[in-house]
């Protein structure tokens, strides 16, 4: 039991670390940048400070999000139904939808992680397809066992078609005589 209670405790650092560490500040970012530059750029401070003031949100959405999941979750879909309630009210349902749906594309396309399969098999080292996928070798052989067996089907289906007794067609009389 207690090594389980040690690797869970080890678990939780390393994801607090990677919380903490994904915190850089943007004046961090731009003094490298300038250090690599020797100087030669001019850098304003109210333009980091506007930034910075620009990037606190999402920073403190990401630490949110971090330590508490679930409760973020629940909170963007509450939002997200209030806002969506919100702008079918002014008549603007439909484009709110629209641009949510691009939204959530846009969010759902990141970085995959570094162990992380593509879908698209090409972009995967050895080209190693995901499991469970389809191959083209599976795809081949069901489409002819498909063909085999839709090719017979289609011979019973016609030689049903020729044994059955010809149409009544008292229907087309009823419909002429009315008019």
């Amino acid at each position: 039991m207690k090594c389980v209670e040690e690797r869970l405790a080890e678990h939780r650092r390393k994801e607090s670390a990677a919380c903490d560490n994904s915190k850089i500040s943007n004046d961090t970012i731009y003094e490298e940048k300038f250090r690599s530059n020797n100087g030669i750029a001019v850098h304003s401070a109210t333009v980091s400070k506007f930034i910075n003031i620009l990037l606190k949100p999402i920073q403190l959405w990401s630490y949110f999000c971090c330590h508490w999941p679930r409760s973020c979750t629940a909170f963007a879909i509450l939002l997200w139904i209030i806002v969506q309630w919100y702008f079918t009210y002014i008549e603007f349902g439909l484009v709110f939808f629209i641009f949510s749906l691009f939204f959530f594309l846009f969010i759902n396309l990141g970085r995959r992680k570094s162990n992380e399969l593509s879908a698209y098999s090409v972009f995967n080292p050895h080209c190693e397809r995901l499991p469970g996928t389809l191959t083209a070798e599976h795809f081949e052989r069901d489409l002819l066992k498909r063909k085999i067996l839709g090719y017979r089907d289609i011979l019973e289906f016609e030689r049903s078609i020729d044994s059955c007794p010809p149409v009544n067609n008292d229907w087309k009389l009823l419909i002429s005589s009315e008019m």
